[in-house]
């Protein structure tokens, strides 16, 4: 298994189609390319960087925080 099997079964679950997702490593690039919007961390491999809808800042400097505000989800 990898992050995204995982999340297909969870979506199959909750019976959702579509997610929001956050990554930094190689092993991400799969579960982002298949969110609805996927969001690299600042510090994230610049390949992860490349495929993602977002890059925000890095997690020690509140990336969460500052991708959902800015995609006003917050």
């Amino acid at each position: 298994y990898n992050k995204y099997k995982g999340i297909q079964y969870l979506l199959k679950h909750l019976q959702m189609d579509s997610y929001i997702a956050f990554g930094d490593s190689l092993n991400d690039v799969e579960m982002l390319t298949h969110a609805a919007i996927g969001i690299a961390m600042g510090n994230a491999h610049e390949d992860v960087k490349a495929i993602a809808d977002y890059v925000t800042t890095k997690v020690s400097e509140d990336g969460i925080l500052q991708a959902l505000t800015s995609l006003h989800f917050l």
